[in-house]
This record gives structure tokens, C-alpha cells and sequence, in this order.
């Protein structure tokens, strides 16, 4: 039926702020978390 959202933890964006220093992508970030990549984009 409908979408289930959920913020993303603090976990999770330490692990967006590890891998975007390291010269990942927005797109391998977001395979790596199984997240869109629009959603690691905003962070």
C-alpha cells in the first residue's frame, strides 16, 4: 500500500559523512545505506 519512511540515524549519517570524505558518490553512498540517492543527497 503505502511507503514507509523513516529518518535516517545518526549511524547513517555518520557512515554519508565517511564515505563522502573518502570520494564517494551520491550514488555508491546510497547503494552502500540502501537509500535513494536523493535522500543521502539532502544530508
Amino acid at each position: 500500500m503505502g511507503r514507509s519512511y523513516k529518518q535516517l540515524s545518526l549511524d547513517d549519517r555518520c557512515e554519508i559523512a565517511c564515505l563522502s570524505a573518502n570520494g564517494s558518490s551520491v550514488r555508491q553512498i546510497a547503494a552502500a545505506l540502501d537509500r535513494s540517492p536523493s535522500t543521502v543527497s539532502r544530508e
